[in-house]
Formats: C-alpha cells, structure tokens, sequence
C-alpha cells in the first residue's frame, strides 16, 4: 500500500521523511543595547567664595537692609535674627514713630550702609513708606542704621538723621516745627522737639493724668491737698484721643490696652 502522506511505497505515513520537524533555524542571540550610565552632573560654580567673611558681611547686611525697606523683617525667624546679630556686630532694635500732624505726612528713608559694619562716603537714602497724619507706626531695626524723615514730595537736602543707637528711646514723635530765629520749618528738630502747640498738649495731660492720680489715692480727703485738687475740676483740657496719651507716654485704651 503506497504511502498516504508522500505516495511511495515500502513505508507508511508514520515513517515517512517527510513527516519529520525540521528544526527551525536558530539566529544569531539578539544582543541587548549596553545601558548608558547618566552624565555626571556638575555642580553649579559659585559666583563667589563663600568661605570669604568680608563678602558673607556684606551681603548679609545687604540682606537685612532690603527686609527692612521692603517690611518684611518681621518675618525673620529669631534664630535668623541672633545669627545676623553675632556676624554683623548689630542688634535688633524696636521703637515707635506717632505723627500727630492732622494734615501732613512725612516719608522715611533709611541709611544704604550700617555704620556697625562698613563706614564709607555713601550718603544715600532708600525710600521705606509714609507715615500718615495722625498715626502710630512701629519699626524693627538694628543699630548703626540712620533714618531720615522729610515733608512729603520734598528733597532729601537739609534734613535731620535719626541714628539708632543702643540708647534709643521706644517713642520718638514727628510734628511740624519752626525754627524762630529764621522761620525755617522743619520735619524734624534734634531730639524730635515739640512745637509750642503740641508742647502745651502733653504738658496738660501729663499734668492731668498726675493730678487725677492724686485724687485716685484718697488726695481729695486731705486736709492739705484737698483745696487744691479740688481747682482741677475748673481746668479746660484740650481736645485730645489716645494717640496724644500715647505720645504723652500715658496709658489709653487704643495703644496700651489701659482702661
């Protein structure tokens, strides 16, 4: 019987060549690309050494001074504050500044140096803000800066320097004064003197708030001091609010929380 898969004879189906597998033919191992390490990356080169003092003092001051213009040293960490303390000889300063002009503002202007770290010829001023008519504004500085306070829209020319020192007083007060020998006005007078209209003012209620004190503590019962203080009650005080208390440097409700 003739084979049924190639029709020969002598051999069948299952023995026939042609049902046996051809191997398939193996190619060449598929080589897999070699994986490429990433470029080492360089670190970026420093525009100056920081290992350098002088340099790390000035930018440094170069950093408080643009926090203070720009009102946000407040946000400085204490921690921050003490560094830059220790490495620029400086300490941290707070006071209040009260206009209390009804009408007229005045611009302030800080130093472009502090004097505790380099002293040179630079005797320009960087604008901070305006201090309002009758307002209390309170500052954060550090010693060896100068502040300059002028009539706004004014020139810088002729103008007098608040220095912060170790010993500055926590409340300076601005007001329009005259200077009687050459009626020349000014912004500010050595130790933020008074004009005669807001001299009078504080005077009468420092000596109000003594008087009343006096009374406070039994004064009018005595026999000595009864008579007296009993004329306070005739005394006209001037018109007055807590922000002229304040300058006065005596307790109110808006500025000391003092009922």
């Amino acid at each position: 019987m003739p084979c049924s898969l190639c029709g020969g004879i002598g051999h069948n189906r299952r023995t026939c060549k042609m049902n046996i597998a051809v191997a398939p033919v193996q190619g060449p191992p598929v080589q897999e690309p070699p994986v490429q390490e990433p470029p080492v990356q360089e670190p970026p080169k420093q525009e100056f050494d920081i290992e350098d003092p002088i340099l790390t003092m000035i930018l440094s001051e170069k950093y408080i001074r643009e926090l203070l213009i720009s009102g946000k040293i407040s946000e400085l960490k204490e921690e921050k504050i003490k560094f830059f303390e220790e490495i620029l000889s400086i300490k941290k300063k707070e006071f209040k500044l009260i206009n209390l002009d009804s009408e007229i503002s005045y611009d302030i202007y800080i130093s472009n140096e502090n004097s505790n770290v380099f002293t040179t010829e630079n005797k320009e001023y960087s604008y901070m803000g305006t201090i309002y008519p009758r307002s209390l504004d309170k500052l954060i500085t550090f010693t060896g800066y100068k502040y300059l306070f002028k009539f706004q829209y004014q020139s810088l020319l002729n103008h007098e320097e608040l220095i912060i020192e170790d010993n500055i007083k926590d409340t300076y007060t601005l007001n329009e004064y005259y200077e009687k020998d050459n009626d020349k006005r000014f912004p500010l007078y050595p130790s933020f003197k008074l004009n005669e209209k807001n001299q009078a003012l504080i005077s009468s209620l420092k000596m109000n708030y003594l008087l009343n004190e006096m009374k406070r503590l039994g004064g009018l019962e005595d026999d000595n001091y009864g008579c007296i203080l009993d004329m306070h009650e005739d005394i006209l005080i001037p018109d007055h609010n807590d922000l002229d208390l304040e300058a006065a440097g005596l307790p109110n409700k808006l500025f000391t929380n003092v009922s």
